[in-house]
């Protein structure tokens, strides 16, 4: 008995170093083989989960715009993930100038309750000057704070 043991561990011990030596296990099925159609690794999904853009620009409903010295603030419906990169803005050219914020991406996070953003756009992205008047087309729609 006492002889049988350190030969046991010793076949233990040198079938192990052969793994190590060999860089790991006998060879055999893999337990997590890939699929045949797999295409390599995947971009993260988004976190916002936007989903596609809309198939054509909509004018947006705001609820409140402040035209200040450096542009104009505009409040618009928010689930969370609005962005200023979300919108496009149509100027035409007119006496007053006439701007329309269209949304081209929806939000479509999952917020506890509505909510809005202030979306800020200086007098060069409006293409026009501080002095110049101008009419924001888009239908105005009352803010009836979060939940409601």
């Amino acid at each position: 008995m006492r002889i049988v043991l350190p030969v046991t561990l010793m076949i233990l011990c040198s079938t192990g170093a052969a793994f190590a030596q060999r860089g790991g296990p006998p060879p055999g099925p893999a337990p997590y083989a890939r699929a045949p159609n797999y295409d390599g690794p995947q971009p993260p999904p988004d976190p916002y989960d936007r989903g596609p853009a809309y198939p054509r620009d909509r004018t947006e409903a705001v609820y409140a715009i402040q035209a200040e010295r450096t542009g104009v603030r505009i409040r618009v419906s928010s689930n969370g993930c609005t962005r200023k990169q979300d919108f496009r803005l149509q100027v035409a050219r007119s006496d007053p100038a006439r701007i329309t914020l269209e949304r081209r991406t929806p939000d479509r996070c999952r917020s506890f309750a509505m909510g809005s953003a202030w979306l800020t756009f200086s007098y060069a992205e409006l293409r026009i000057s501080a002095r110049d008047p101008f009419v924001l087309t888009n239908p105005l729609t009352a803010w009836t704070g979060p939940g409601n």
